[in-house]
């Protein structure tokens, strides 16, 4: 299928707790089990991997992994009840005693939904050789919050619809995944902003059902979306033609010159300019480099670039050269 490029990323997840030990949500929960479950989440790695705990790290480096979707923002509060576990290439993170004892997790760009699946569950298979997950033979893997329940599961990928945006058919396309079994949140998950035309779409249920079963629920609903905004991308540039042409061309503007870019210019005009490289306006061919554009200009790993905290308008100044330099190489 073409616009390959809808598809941003993808990521399977899973909450793991150990038996006998409260959850980390709970007044005793933390320090008393941190030990005992990051034992057994490192034995469980058999990859290369870096080990940061919440309480060490810089701040912005704990912005920059939650821009990345590498850590929550809940994990971050954790400090030294708290850590995270990265594979070399990032792929895989392990958040230790966050919401759950173990929150394991495989992202990778493009369409990987099953490619992830199937890395995490690899990692899973061990976890459970080192430590005594929470089980019920009724209700599945035991979780903290009720929602995630049963598989422990959320699989997800990231959508790039701006067509969809454009013709106000959003609306309408939530309202049928969620009757499909699917939620649709911003582009940082639960109470986000639909940010730069992105979305993310989740699996809602993750009890009574299989994994393979939520795998399917998920890459069901990323096939149709594909359909729908490819549909969308056509019927946009036949009818607004000259018009659309130009709009790309003054983001490509905009993004090359400016001097200053706050972050909301620089998401709409960035969304621009990719769905213009998409129907082949301006010859570009490398989208997923703009992606990584994208999370390069988040504030966090702004300030990550810059190593040091950055005001507002430093922040704007820094985004602008950071745009500027990559689409110079994007040529």
């Amino acid at each position: 299928m073409p616009f390959k490029d809808i598809i941003v990323s993808s990521r399977v997840r899973l909450a793991r707790n150990v038996e006998g030990l409260p959850f980390p949500t709970s007044d005793i929960g933390g320090i008393a089990s941190y030990k005992r479950v990051l034992e057994g989440a490192t034995a469980a790695a058999g990859f290369e991997y870096t080990l940061a705990n919440m309480g060490e790290l810089p701040d912005i480096d704990k912005e920059a992994l939650v821009e990345r979707h590498l850590i929550s923002k809940l994990l971050c509060e954790k400090g030294s009840a708290g850590a995270v576990l990265l594979s070399k290439d990032r792929s895989v993170s392990v958040m230790i005693n966050e919401e759950d004892h173990i929150r394991a997790q495989c992202i990778k760009p493009g369409n990987e939904l099953y490619s992830c699946y199937r890395s995490i569950v690899k990692y899973d298979k061990e976890l459970a050789k080192h430590l005594n997950i929470a089980f019920d033979s009724q209700f599945g893997y035991l979780t903290s919050c009720l929602t995630n329940l049963g598989t422990g599961m959320r699989a997800s990928v990231m959508l790039f619809l701006p067509a969809l945006v454009f013709c106000n058919k959003t609306g309408a396309l939530i309202n049928l995944l969620k009757k499909n079994g699917v939620t649709v949140r911003g582009i940082y998950g639960e109470g986000s902003r639909y940010k730069g035309d992105m979305f993310q779409i989740s699996n809602t249920y993750t009890l009574g059902v299989s994994e393979e079963e939520i795998l399917s629920v998920v890459d069901k609903a990323v096939e149709y979306c594909m359909q729908e905004e490819s549909i969308a991308r056509k019927r946009l540039k036949e009818e607004r033609g000259l018009l659309l042409e130009d709009e790309v061309y003054r983001a490509y503007g905009v993004l090359t010159n400016a001097r200053l870019l706050d972050s909301d210019e620089f998401m709409s005009q960035i969304s621009k300019l990719k769905l213009g490289m998409s129907l082949g306006i301006i010859n570009f061919t490398q989208t997923e480099k703009l992606d990584e554009i994208v999370l390069s200009c988040q504030p966090g790993n702004l300030c990550c670039r810059v190593g040091r905290r950055l005001s507002d308008g430093e922040r704007d100044l820094v985004r602008a050269e950071t745009v500027r330099e990559a689409l110079v190489n994007l040529k």
